[in-house]
């Protein structure tokens, strides 16, 4: 068995699991990411079969490059506003590249056991020949994330459904549904994204919702919806966004006569937000029809809770994913439904060699979420921050958890600003901007970002206050 005793093993090498790589090696420490596949970047992985990831060709991100870019690796400047799949593939692919990641990289490792001994961590799966694969690691990081197994929602007879069913996940290209009649079952970012794409290419198009969402444009005005959301707009009481949310929405709204779309009341803060260029366009011509929830189903035909009735020859699932982490033996780590209990989402209390990313779901850019998430890790690994005790981890997730049940609101759901502002604080790269007026206009106003998370502390990125104040001026 190799003695990696020193190193730190990372299982998933997806873009939080290469994100992860690079700031440990940032701070000197040494990282091996183990990937079951023969290439790198999950759900964004140019890869030779599109039809084992949620991406597709006709992808269009949900959330502004702005928002989506790594701390001190941007998007190129002539990316659209709202990049396409194939080009967010590629970006993930250059970061690999940039940073010399290929070299910590093992291709064709599956890792089905994590388990605590004397001596570390054991490390056990299957290596690229099938092989049984262990080894030792003084430290771990769980980076498998929430896109591993479809989840299919459970409906009154599908099993006699004479059409053909899959996951959002086996979703390639609408011109493989011409001619057919197509149910997108769920109202959230996927269902909204692959219905847009069908309606659009004339495929007969409809969607059957659980709960609403509020299906907002990509563009209030001549900037990207998101472009809204600033330091300033988080210092201020919910109701002021709520209030400038709802005046640009309408605004956005203005001259158009047609209105088929049912919108849950505009609140931002309380229902789930999808960006589209044209979901809403498409429902308000017909060309997606909108239906409640399935009450059942006999043979091809789909009857829905308001007793109306469709034929379909495809039932496609855009109802998410469950977790899928290896089996932990030996760990004292508490789960909540299917994600670990941990502080910040990240370590558990009682464990303090293990950790995991991409655990909650991010309303806004999961990029720079996850990538503050692995330099937090970094700076605890590296014994250049310290957690804090077992008490204080524990008292943190409980006030936490009172919290948001008492403002009805999920726990394993998180805003970018204020969490990371909470990790960037305790590990020295919270921006400091009071004593530089002229750059507290850029901070504060300006469109958030997360370079500015790159301005004081350890691994600053020179570039970083050019792009901060780009951003202001957009």
């Amino acid at each position: 068995m190799p003695d990696n005793s020193k190193q730190i093993a990372i299982i998933g090498g997806g873009a939080s699991g290469l994100m992860a790589a690079k700031n440990l090696i940032d701070l000197n420490l040494s990282p091996v990411i183990f990937e079951k596949n023969t290439f790198t970047g999950g759900v964004w992985a140019n890869k030779a079969d599109p039809k084992s990831s949620p991406g597709h060709e006709e992808l269009m991100t949900n959330i502004s490059k702005r928002n989506m870019s790594i701390s001190d690796y941007p998007f190129p400047d002539d990316t659209e506003h709202f990049p396409y799949w194939r080009k967010v593939c590629n970006y993930i692919e250059s970061y690999k590249d940039h940073f010399n990641l290929e070299k910590v990289i093992k291709y064709g490792h599956t890792i089905t056991d994590l388990t605590k001994t004397d001596n570390g961590i054991l490390v056990e799966g299957l290596d690229n020949q099938n092989h049984k694969y262990s080894a030792t690691f003084s430290k771990v990081i769980v980076c498998t994330g929430l896109y591993s197994k479809p989840f299919y929602a459970k409906i009154k007879g599908i099993d006699n459904y004479s059409g053909k069913i899959l996951h959002s996940i086996n979703f390639d290209k609408s011109s493989d549904f011409k001619g057919k009649k197509v149910l997108v079952i769920g109202y959230a970012s996927s269902a909204v994204d692959i219905a847009a794409c069908l309606a659009r290419n004339d495929v007969d198009t409809y969607l059957s919702y659980k709960s609403l969402s509020l299906v907002i444009p990509h563009f209030f005005g001549n900037r990207p919806f998101d472009y809204l959301i600033s330091r300033y707009t988080t210092l201020l009481p919910p109701w002021y966004f709520t209030c400038q949310f709802r005046k640009n929405f309408f605004r956005s709204e203005k001259g158009r006569t047609k209105k088929l779309l049912k919108d849950p009341p505009i609140q931002p803060e309380k229902y789930k937000i999808c960006s589209s260029s044209d979901f809403r366009d498409l429902a308000n011509n017909g060309k997606i029809t909108i239906y409640p929830e399935i009450e059942g189903i006999n043979k091809e035909t789909i009857v829905f809770k308001n007793h109306e009735s469709i034929k379909a020859d495809y039932i496609i699932f855009a109802t998410g994913y469950t977790p899928n982490f290896p089996n932990l033996n030996g760990f004292d780590i508490p789960f909540k439904g299917n994600l670990p209990l941990a502080y910040k989402h990240i370590f558990p209390v009682k464990e303090k060699d293990i950790a995991f990313i991409g655990t909650p779901f991010v309303r806004g850019g999961t990029f720079p979420f996850y990538e503050m998430q692995g330099r937090y890790i970094a700076h605890i690994f590296g014994d250049y921050t310290k957690l804090p005790s077992e008490r204080e981890m524990a008292a943190d997730i409980h006030k936490t958890q009172q919290i948001k049940k008492s403002k009805n609101k999920l726990y394993f759901v998180e805003k970018p600003i204020p969490y990371m502002d909470a990790l960037a604080k305790q590990i020295g790269v919270f921006p400091s901007y009071l004593h530089k007026p002229k750059f507290l206009q850029s901070i504060l106003r300006g469109p958030f970002c997360s370079a500015q998370y790159r301005i004081n502390g350890k691994a600053k990125w020179k570039k970083a206050k050019d792009y901060i104040i780009k951003g202001k001026l957009q």
